[in-house]
């Protein structure tokens, strides 16, 4: 039996598999696009929201965003590459 499935690049957004193209995604696109970065740690929930611009001066503009959460620590029970990133879009 054939079972034919479609590339990721040809599903749509919402579908559980598709994957935006994160490793395209840098710091510098975020502050164009002016979304801030929602983290919470999945240790303690503590949230806290961070803002791109921040992030670039300590990491480089170019930082790629999947690699972000593995560096985060929470501020709250320390726990390192607990965090779980979340599109915050800001005025």
């Amino acid at each position: 039996m054939y079972c034919s499935t479609k590339e990721p690049h040809e599903m749509r957004p919402g579908n559980r598999y598709w994957k935006a193209s994160a490793q395209a995604r840098t710091l510098r696109d975020l502050a164009r696009a002016k979304v801030a970065l929602d983290a919470v740690c999945r240790r303690c929930d503590h949230r806290r929201l961070l803002l791109p611009y921040d992030l670039a001066a300590k990491l480089g503009a170019e930082f790629p965003l999947d690699q972000l959460a593995k560096r985060l620590r929470c501020t709250e029970c320390r726990a390192l590459g607990w965090v779980t990133l979340h599109d915050s879009v800001r005025d």
